[in-house]
Formats: C-alpha cells, sequence, structure tokens
C-alpha cells in the first residue's frame, strides 16, 4: 500500500509564494493516523512537485523546514505543467476569471465555462501525474505532491470521487494505492485548519 498526498501549493503573491505562504510552511510536518492503524503516526518518504514555479517553490520550503531527511524526486509535469497553465493566459481566454470574480467556486467555474467533458480529459491529465508518483515511490511509503486548484479535485474525480470541491491553500487530497494496484481517493482529506504546527491526516 502507498499514500500520495496531492496538496495545493502554499500562499502566492502574485505568480510566486510570497512570504506569507513561507511562514505557513516553516516547522510543519505531516502526519498520518490510520484508524486501521496501517500506518501509525507515519511521516512522509517523498516530496515531488510540477514545473510550475509556486508547486517547486512550496515543495522545497517544506522541506527546509523538515528536522528528518525526505527524498525529493524530479519534477513531474503532469502534477503542474507550465505548457498546460499557458492556455488559460491567453488573450479572450479568460471568462473562467470572471466566474471566479463572480464567487463561483473553481470546480464549478472551469466545469461551467469549458464542459465536464473537457474537465474530465483535464483530470486524466493529472491524474496520470498522481500514477506516476506512485511508480516511484515503494511500497509501504508516503509521498506529498504539490499541484494546483481545481486539477486536484478534477484528478480525484476521475478516481471515483463525487463531492469534489475547490481546495484553499494546502488543502489537499489523499490518494491510495493498493498493492494490487487499485487507485482510490480517501473520503475526508480535508485541511480544515492548522493547528499545533501540524498538518494532520484525521481519517479515510
Amino acid at each position: 500500500m502507498k499514500i500520495f498526498i496531492f496538496c495545493r501549493h502554499s500562499l502566492k503573491k502574485g505568480e510566486i509564494i510570497g512570504q506569507e505562504g513561507l511562514d505557513m510552511l516553516e516547522g510543519h510536518e505531516l502526519v498520518l493516523k490510520d484508524d486501521d492503524c496501517l500506518f501509525p503516526t507515519y511521516l512522509y518518504n517523498y516530496v515531488f512537485y510540477g514545473e510550475y514555479y509556486r508547486t517547486c517553490q512550496t515543495a522545497l520550503a517544506l522541506v527546509a523546514n523538515l528536522d528528518y531527511k525526505v527524498r525529493v524526486m524530479e519534477p513531474i509535469s503532469n502534477l503542474s505543467s507550465n505548457k498546460f497553465f499557458e492556455q488559460f493566459y491567453q488573450p479572450g481566454n479568460d471568462a473562467w476569471k470572471k466566474e471566479l470574480e463572480n464567487g463561483t467556486p473553481s470546480t464549478e467555474a472551469f466545469d461551467k465555462v469549458y464542459g465536464k467533458i473537457q474537465t474530465t480529459e483535464w483530470g486524466m491529465f493529472f491524474a496520470e501525474g498522481v500514477k506516476i508518483a506512485f511508480s516511484k515511490m515503494e511500497k509501504d511509503t508516503v509521498g506529498i505532491g504539490f499541484g494546483h486548484d481545481p486539477w486536484i479535485s478534477y484528478a480525484a474525480r476521475y478516481f471515483g470521487k463525487n463531492n469534489i470541491r475547490a481546495l484553499k491553500e494546502l488543502e489537499y487530497e489523499i490518494f491510495i494505492q493498493e498493492d494490487d494496484g487499485r487507485i482510490w481517493v480517501a473520503n475526508r482529506p480535508y485541511i480544515h485548519a492548522i493547528q499545533f504546527g501540524r498538518l494532520t491526516y484525521l481519517d479515510r
């Protein structure tokens, strides 16, 4: 069994992670507590990120504040692709921005503007990133990877989660890969608050 936490990047300022976002990561460690005792108080082993700068910045800022060794992996474009995001900043392609400005949650905004068939295809792209991350992990290990909203949620939908929602900074979905290769998504993977300096996985 493997666990992959696909987490939204930290708080940004412009196109990069600002000081407030860096402060959110200082001294934090992710502790997993599984009701079935499969991973009692287990720290993660791998850190993944994509091509887009703020995912790399979030990952490395987190690693810099850890007091134990973790494997920092090479970028995976299917977690955060520069080429993928360029399309949303082309002239005239800003209807999604207007939806967000009007208060529409990101997961609903992109479905509305581009259609669910298209967002499902995009979800497949980022789901492939989850698969690639799992392929680089050893059995009975935990990895964390940084990406973007709403693409993390669309990846979760690809793997069968129906009640997806927009993610705030450092909120995440937890993906489980069984020994037979099957991948599923934890039922309650959201960070509702950062408490006692820890990001806590309560249950699945």
